[in-house]
């Protein structure tokens, strides 16, 4: 049979009971790398009598295009999930008023967490300089959660702020540095399909951990993460199963 696209992925977190199995949202592609060592034994030949398999590395990537703070905590980082999240405001435009008092609100001033930063509009965008007292010349600014104060030297000048705010929306991982060996764990399931007959190739995988998380953003592009996975034996001497739809 064949297969065609990248197919369909599910983890289910399984180092701890009653998780729910989460779907790698728009799946870009799926590689499994399974390898053994070679053990020859040699005569007084080039060539051995005999080669026994030794230790076996399986390997998984899996490239998504979804980015889920529930997928990727249950399957990478096995750490505390909490609804709402700290948004970072890029480039929030407004303008120094053309008369005293020079201070300008930021949108989310009730929900402000901290400065990131503010620069002049225009295409060289360059930064000012925050200060912890009245500013005193320009490009100089004094942030606070309800006010960005300026000087009167850039009076009527427009200006982008940043800073970090919170939301009550989305979800946030807190993420801690947890002791060595901490190893969250899931099954996987893995499923393609021929477009031709309809059959399909299925692997189960019991129990795998996700040793690195991969993150690329690019200009004019999507952002796509990659999994980095490893299979382990389950407990029982188990690894998993490969169905094939085909019977020939």
């Amino acid at each position: 049979m064949l297969n065609f696209g990248a197919g369909a992925l599910v983890g289910t977190r399984n180092d701890i009971t009653g998780q729910t199995p989460f779907r790698f949202g728009a799946l870009q592609d799926v590689t499994a790398d399974l390898s053994f060592t070679d053990k020859p034994l040699n005569g007084t030949n080039q060539f051995p009598i005999l080669v026994a398999r030794g230790e076996a590395k399986w390997s998984i990537k899996a490239k998504l295009a979804v980015i889920s703070a529930n997928a990727f905590n249950a399957l990478f980082f096995g750490q505390t999930l909490t609804t709402g999240q700290t948004a970072l405001a890029v480039d929030e435009a407004h303008k120094v008023p053309s008369t005293s008092p020079f201070v300008v609100t930021p949108t989310n001033s009730a929900s402000f967490v901290s400065d990131q930063g503010v620069s002049y509009a225009g295409p060289l965008g360059l930064s000012l300089t925050s200060t912890s007292t009245a500013p005193g010349g320009a490009g100089i600014y004094e942030p606070s959660a309800t006010a960005y104060t300026f000087s009167s030297s850039d009076a009527g000048l427009d200006v982008l702020l940043n800073y970090l705010y919170t939301a009550t929306t989305g979800e946030t991982i807190s993420l801690t540095n947890q002791a060595l060996g901490t190893t969250p764990t899931f099954a996987g399931v893995f499923r393609n399909r021929d477009p031709q007959t309809g059959l399909f190739t299925t692997l189960k995988i019991n129990k795998m951990t996700c040793s690195k998380l991969t993150f690329a953003s690019k200009t004019s592009d999507w952002t796509i993460p990659e999994f980095d996975m490893t299979v382990m034996d389950d407990g029982t001497g188990n690894i998993g199963t490969l169905s094939v739809g085909d019977l020939s």
